[in-house]
């Protein structure tokens, strides 16, 4: 959930990027993958170089539209945007994810996001739609966590353990970001 937030500032919107339907989205891409610092905005995975990242439409009824728009763009692992459901009719109402609530709204807790309020229709309605508890999903990220827990516990003091997050070479370890800070119960988005 951490890169899902759009900014007014944005320079993806100060140099006038748009998303071309002919497919020559180079420097959107690239604008997406800095301003995400990296990492898919969906799963919170990082994307490496070798890795296929895709722009997906957060609302698939605006693509190639005049009304898409910035804060409908994201770059996600392409597996994400090929599972993604299309059909976002089925999931509405639905919580934006750029909302300013959105962290006051989905939690992660026992491995899994879910909303604060159970009967948040809203929030539950974006976590089906964006697939973020499906089972592959989950078994990824719990295996990601637990190997961050033996690193954690080979470096010692958390300081180590932060100076080994903060190396360049470490960065995918910082994937899964809301997950590591919750269970690890460590503060780590600083280092994005």
């Amino acid at each position: 959930m951490k890169f899902l937030a759009k900014h007014e500032q944005s320079p993806i919107i100060a140099q006038g990027l748009t998303y071309r339907v002919d497919g020559k989205n180079a420097k959107l891409t690239e604008a997406l993958w800095q301003e995400q610092s990296g990492f898919c905005a969906y799963s919170e995975a990082f994307l490496r170089p070798i890795d296929q990242g895709e722009i997906d439409h957060f609302d698939p009824r605006l693509k190639n539209k005049p009304e898409d728009h910035y804060g409908n763009w994201y770059l996600i692992y392409a597996k994400l945007n090929r599972k993604k459901k299309r059909d976002i009719k089925r999931f509405l109402p639905i919580l934006t994810p750029s909302s300013a609530e959105l962290t006051q709204r989905i939690r992660y807790e026992d491995g899994i996001f879910q909303p604060v309020d159970l009967n948040d229709t809203e929030a539950k309605n974006l976590i089906n739609f964006l697939g973020m508890n499906d089972e592959y999903l989950v078994e990824y990220r719990q295996n990601h966590v637990e190997r961050l827990k033996e690193i954690r516990t080979r470096c010692g003091p958390d300081e180590e353990f932060i100076a080994y997050l903060t190396k360049p070479k470490h960065r995918a370890e910082l994937s899964f970001i809301t997950a590591l800070e919750h269970e690890l119960n460590l503060s780590l988005s600083h280092l994005i």
